[in-house]
């Protein structure tokens, strides 16, 4: 008697042999590319200036694969760096992107590596090879990963300290070139003197010169007194409790670059004092 066979798992046919075409055979990959050919890097990063190496391979006519490895400057500040390097005649087979150095938790940038033919412009590229964020150690790399735009992915989340405004004026917080920023919270002291006036503090959200948003706190602090104001992603108002007044920002606000948020004191004295001034934002480089 013969064991029963395994009918999901039984051979039925002979494995086919290898086979190669002959006639109309496809090209040996996606991206070809002539001496005629520039490489564009764009890159641009909110910290450090730390180098980023550019690695190719490119399949020759003559068979031969010849490595190709380029350094980018990279441009610190949330300015936008761009580079053209000349290519060698062949297939691209791959490439790759680092950023060598170590960095700060709070560095990051974005890089976009494409193919320009003249007499087009450089900035007139018509394929892109590699488009992302990175941050040290980290590796894009072509023909696996998706290219991505810069407001795409989640985004790096900080927190900032702003610094404090002279006495008697209110902070100012501007959007910096080069970034969107979503704006998660804000938090603030206000030490109010001996002056005898009731302060009402407001949060002004404005384009850098027309007010869009006016977010009042719906508190009222009297003279001697220290409070703890916090603007925050759709809490709601608390009334003063330990000196801690709490008040709505709208649900995810984004703002673009020269967009300000500033606090409006009514009746704030000469010698009022905002201190403790703390933003929490996500923020993606935006190079517009």
């Amino acid at each position: 008697m013969f064991d029963l066979t395994n009918e999901p798992f039984q051979v039925t046919t002979p494995t086919a042999e290898v086979s190669w075409d002959f006639d109309a055979v496809p090209p040996l990959a996606p991206q070809y590319v002539t001496v005629e050919d520039q490489l564009i890097v764009k890159t641009i990063c909110n910290g450090e200036n730390n180098p980023i190496l550019i690695n190719l391979r490119i399949l020759r006519p003559d068979g031969k694969v010849i490595p190709l490895q380029f350094a980018v400057k990279n441009t610190a500040g949330r300015t936008q760096a761009v580079q053209t390097f000349p290519l060698l005649e062949g297939f691209i087979l791959s490439a790759a992107a680092v950023c060598s150095g170590t960095t700060s938790p709070t560095a990051y940038g974005f890089i976009e590596v494409g193919i320009s033919r003249p007499p087009n412009t450089q900035f007139a590229q018509y394929s892109t090879l590699i488009a992302g964020y990175f941050k040290g150690g980290s590796v894009l790399s072509y023909p696996k990963m998706i290219p991505a735009l810069p407001t795409d992915g989640p985004g790096l989340s900080f927190s900032q300290n702003l610094g404090n405004p002279g006495a008697g004026t209110d902070f100012v917080y501007t959007v910096p070139a080069g970034a969107r920023q979503r704006i998660v919270g804000l938090s603030a002291t206000l030490t109010t003197a001996v002056a005898a006036a009731n302060r009402l503090p407001s949060l002004i959200i404005d384009d850098g010169v027309h007010t869009t948003i006016i977010l009042p706190s719906n508190g009222t602090q009297a003279a001697s007194l220290a409070y703890v104001y916090t603007w925050a992603d759709s809490v709601q108002w608390l009334p003063l409790y330990d000196t801690k007044i709490t008040a709505p920002l709208p649900s995810n606000l984004i703002l673009q670059q020269g967009y300000r948020m500033r606090s409006a004191t009514t009746g704030i004295q000469g010698a009022d004092q905002w201190s403790g001034i703390w933003l929490q934002v996500t923020e993606w480089l935006d190079p517009q």
